[in-house]
């Protein structure tokens, strides 16, 4: 037996409290690439708490938020809660999409590592998160423009009017507005999709991003009437840009999302899973959104994370370089 499975077995019964009662039925999606302990613990919450776990395997998916197959999208709705402990995401992919508008509940953990049950974001007190979460939430939800910036050079602006904002923070909750029916394992964020032909500027990621990791050289990507129109950087640029041009479709270059950070316990480990949940940070996607609240039909969905940025709402500064300033 691997010892590890005794310390982290305690976490992965966390989201499962916040979304599962005894009696409930969980899919626990997972593929070969997937640490098995993480299979395992995840099984042995779900029969501690008195859920039944269903899992299915499946070879990798090609890249982040590609479609499942058949079998796995046919079993979801016989569930209580899908959860997605993939190597790559799937949530937000058009089938994502139907599923969540079907009333299917999601939980997503790609990129998941046992490191991660042991320490870090996962430990964080969800509680306490929700409670920033509803805050934050708040002022975003009423805002009308929305500028972010960073030391890095980042400098984007953009239209919120009328966009709903959303609270990812480890339970599943009703998000107005939206057809998101989701939260994530490790999670702490709140986000929205600004109105995409308003944004403009640039956006400098410095920290990770989907397909490329850990960023060593700052991707530096320029904006216009809300669709990027260069990329430029070292390597991590460049596997961006091949990405795209191998995957991508007319949406993949749009800016689809604005979200912050707001778990005190994450670390920046590479994973996008991690990285884009720590306090203070803001990660910013392209591609599909029609799930939340946005316009963008695409077959795929990048998030990447920034360091120290700060954010400003109708004129009132709510994160200033990586704090969390709601109490101004």
């Amino acid at each position: 037996m691997d010892n590890r499975l005794a310390e982290i077995v305690k976490t992965a019964m966390v989201p499962y409290r916040l979304n599962l009662q005894a009696g409930d039925r969980v899919l626990i999606v997972t593929d070969t690439s997937t640490d098995p302990l993480l299979t395992q613990a995840f099984t042995a919450a779900a029969i501690a708490l008195d859920v039944m776990p269903i899992v299915t395997m499946r070879p990798p998916l090609p890249y982040h938020h590609a479609d499942l197959d058949p079998a796995n999208l046919a079993a979801m709705n016989e569930v209580n809660l899908v959860h997605l402990l993939t190597t790559r995401a799937t949530l937000h992919s058009p089938a994502g999409h139907r599923k969540q508008l079907e009333g299917v509940k999601f939980l997503a953990s790609e990129q998941l590592t046992v490191s991660m049950l042991q320490e870090g974001a996962a430990t964080a007190d969800y509680e306490a998160m929700n409670a920033v979460a509803e805050e934050l939430y708040e002022v975003m939800q009423s805002g009308k423009s929305l500028h972010l910036t960073t030391a890095g050079g980042t400098d984007l602006v953009g239209d919120i009017t009328g966009r709903p904002s959303w609270i990812c923070a480890g339970r599943v909750e009703e998000n107005p507005g939206l057809d998101l029916n989701a939260c994530g394992f490790p999670d702490g964020e709140v986000g929205m999709a600004p109105i995409e032909e308003s944004i403009e500027g640039t956006i400098v990621w410095d920290v990770s991003m989907h397909h490329c990791g850990l960023i060593d050289e700052p991707i530096v990507a320029q904006v216009k009437a809300g669709a990027v129109v260069s990329i430029e950087g070292g390597a991590e640029a460049r596997a961006l840009e091949a990405f795209l041009e191998a995957n991508g479709d007319e949406g993949s270059r749009i800016v689809c999302e604005t979200s912050i950070g707001i778990n005190e316990r994450a670390r920046i480990t590479g994973l996008v899973r991690e990285d884009k949940k720590a306090a203070g940070t803001v990660h910013v996607a392209l591609g599909m959104n029609t799930d939340t609240g946005g316009v963008v039909a695409s077959r795929t969905h990048l998030d990447g994370v920034m360091r120290n940025p700060t954010v400003v709402v109708d004129g009132r500064t709510i994160v200033r370089d990586g704090e969390l300033r709601l109490t101004d």
